[in-house]
């Protein structure tokens, strides 16, 4: 058997592998028959091999350099590096949906093995992760096959585009991908439990909606910061089509998360809890299909492709069977009427959701707005960062004002003294915050309202561990600390959460900062000149060109002097890529603290080079912040699920 037959029978085996299953589970579901759902849990399991041979086999053909493989001469060569070369897996169009599939098909082989029970609810589940298992393999076969062979073999590659070659690229694209194919696990169980009135769905899937989660947040962060640290415009989120398709499934993610809640507290919004986890899951194959399809202009996209129409017949195919499950069970998957009065939990646990919802919405049009021009007027209309800066940030704003009144604010029904108790410290905080911001340098309008509104979270939080501290007994000294450690550890997913969002108030001020009060300046050297910016003078040394296996370097020598006395030299690059015919700016970053001296090379000669220099105050916030935020998940994640079911009122599936 030649090479590329190999990986493509493999992918062969896989779909009947998993059409079996769908059969087996299928006829089980009318016969009730013990037999087949083990054969049905065996096929599944039997693609998952399947998928991995060919992932490995994937992976193989680019170790080896089998350049006869199509794949492997479009995404890599001769003189790249082996790490680069095994992260071209996921560089091309084919690759990342190799690997969503593979991804998809470890996941649904841990839920096998994780439940054990051969019911309805596990058929179900199981129906739906081989279904959009299937999926994926028939658009791999039939539109994206990564073993395409070429008639001839070629000497070498064309290489991995020079963008793509970045620490950032070897981890941002298959954390993306792994968070996507995470949410349709939580999916699925949503599905079952909608199909057999389980409710208890909720929290068989919380840990996978969290993890899921957890991946999707870092592959957004990855590829802010490596925006920012390749792309060479001083910026980490341009409002690029393939940015918001992530950060969709994100944000309705985020609240389902946060409804859930509801859910297992009280009993309420079973309903809008299906239909959240159920449109992250359609934002999912969106985002893809916007990424994969090269529908879209984009820096980050792909090539246009065939895949296109697979992926829309998916999406309708998916929101027919999902909703019109929703319509039939509509009466059967009542919940109780939780919203009492209008100040409770419950009321502004509705409002989060219902912000997250619309900027997800907000977000969707402007996305999709090109797409609709094109059918309507043949050509694409994009939509400028200014409409989404204008309706996006009010509507944060207000939802970051949430996060800190949720947190402090009465189950059912709040009154005016407990609403005192609650706020009036972090009232007291942000008027604080207001008097000193001018001291600080902040006197504009939106400078103030974020200093109001981020004191004022994380003082309402503050008080919440406070109260934690106190509710473990009197103590003086180091028993503070003691009772703290005690608070949080009987409850992990309160005070995680509560983590979370003081990490969000820390992205926010690094984004603020960096945004507002940034310092840019664009100028032209020669050699032996100097130019100053915010208390900085660089010196311009000259440029140094070097010829590397696939390139042209062209390095400039740029000394970063304060009070006279230099500190940093800065290397900032040019790099001329001759076979793609492609010139790529390499920016220089020097950190002092939490600011950073961005230097963008534009242009290069033999003794004078222009520049683009910025100074961000306060921007690696943003990636602190990014790194406190997902390690307070994983925190709260340790939560057992029985410390979730303690105390809550939910007994059987009754309503």
């Amino acid at each position: 058997m030649c090479k590329g037959m190999i990986g493509y029978v493999s992918l062969i085996s896989a779909f009947l592998s998993t059409f079996c299953a769908i059969i087996l589970f299928s006829v089980s579901l009318k016969k009730n028959h013990p037999g087949l759902i083990r054969f049905g849990r065996g096929a599944l399991l039997l693609a998952s091999v399947f998928i991995t041979i060919a992932a490995l086999w994937l992976f193989y053909l680019l170790v080896t350099r089998d350049f006869q493989s199509m794949y492997v001469a479009s995404h890599t060569n001769r003189a790249l590096p082996l790490v680069y070369t095994l992260s071209a897996f996921w560089a091309g169009q084919e690759g990342s949906l190799l690997l969503w599939a593979w991804a998809l098909s470890l996941f649904t082989a841990v839920t096998l093995f994780v439940d054990k029970k051969n019911d309805e609810f596990a058929i179900y589940k199981s129906l739906t992760l081989a279904a959009t298992l299937l999926f994926f393999l028939f658009t791999l076969m039939f539109a994206a096959n990564p073993f395409q062979r070429l008639s001839f073999k070629p000497v070498d590659g064309l290489g991995l585009n020079p963008l793509l070659r970045s620490p950032g690229m070897i981890f941002h694209p298959p954390t993306l991908l792994i968070g996507y194919a995470g949410f349709t696990i939580p999916f699925a169980y949503a599905m079952a439990g909608l199909a057999t009135g389980n409710e208890h769905w909720i929290y068989r899937s919380r840990k996978w909606a969290l993890s899921a989660w957890i991946f999707l947040s870092v592959g957004i962060v990855l590829g802010g910061w490596w925006a920012y640290r390749v792309l060479g415009w001083g910026g980490y989120w341009a409002w690029d089509p393939v940015e918001n398709a992530s950060l969709m499934p994100w944000l309705v993610g985020t609240a389902f998360l946060h409804s859930v809640m509801i859910q297992e507290k009280r009993r309420g919004m079973k309903r809008w809890n299906f239909l959240l986890i159920t449109f992250t899951f359609i934002l999912v194959i969106y985002a893809t299909f916007l990424t994969r399809s090269g529908i879209l202009s984009s820096v980050h996209s792909f090539a246009e492709s065939p895949i296109g129409i697979f992926f829309s017949t998916f999406i309708v195919l998916t929101l027919i069977a999902s909703l019109g499950l929703f319509v039939s069970k509509y009466e059967v998957y009542r919940s109780r009427n939780i919203f009492e009065a209008s100040l409770s939990k419950e009321v502004s646990f509705l409002f989060n959701n219902l912000l997250f919802v619309v900027l997800t919405v907000v977000i969707l049009v402007g996305t999709t707005f090109p797409l609709i021009s094109q059918a309507l007027r043949g050509f694409q209309v994009t939509i400028g960062a200014e409409y989404y800066n204008e309706v996006t940030v009010p509507l944060g704003l207000v939802l970051i004002f949430l996060m800190g009144i949720c947190p402090s604010i009465a189950w059912r029904r709040a009154n005016i003294a407990s609403l005192k108790r609650s706020f009036t410290w972090p009232i007291v905080a942000s008027m604080v915050g207001l008097i000193i911001s001018p001291l600080l340098g902040i006197r504009d309008f939106v400078g103030l309202l974020m200093v109001f509104i981020c004191v004022f979270v994380v003082a309402s939080h503050g008080l919440e561990f406070w109260r934690g501290i106190k509710a473990e007994g009197k103590t003086k000294g180091f028993g503070y600390v003691r009772n703290l450690w005690r608070a949080v550890q009987k409850n992990r997913r309160r005070y995680g959460g509560y983590l979370v969002h003081i990490s969000i108030v820390i992205i926010l001020v690094g984004i603020t900062a960096s945004s507002v009060y940034d310092s840019s300046r664009m100028f032209t050297l020669s050699r032996g000149e100097t130019y100053s910016i915010e208390g900085y003078t660089l010196s311009f040394e000259g440029v140094k060109v070097s010829e590397k296996a696939d390139r042209a370097v062209f390095t400039v020598s740029l000394l970063v002097l304060k009070d006279g006395r230099v500190i940093h030299e800065a290397t900032p690059s040019i790099e001329y890529y001759e076979k793609m015919e492609q010139y790529i700016t390499r920016v220089h970053i020097h950190t002092v603290g939490l600011k950073d001296l961005y230097v963008i090379p534009l242009e290069v000669w033999e003794d004078n080079a222009t520049f683009k220099v910025k100074i961000l105050p306060f921007v690696n916030l943003i990636w602190i912040g990014a790194f406190l935020m997902l390690a307070s998940t994983v925190f709260a994640m340790t939560s057992s699920e029985k410390a979730v079911l303690k105390n809550q009122d939910l007994k059987g599936n009754g309503r």
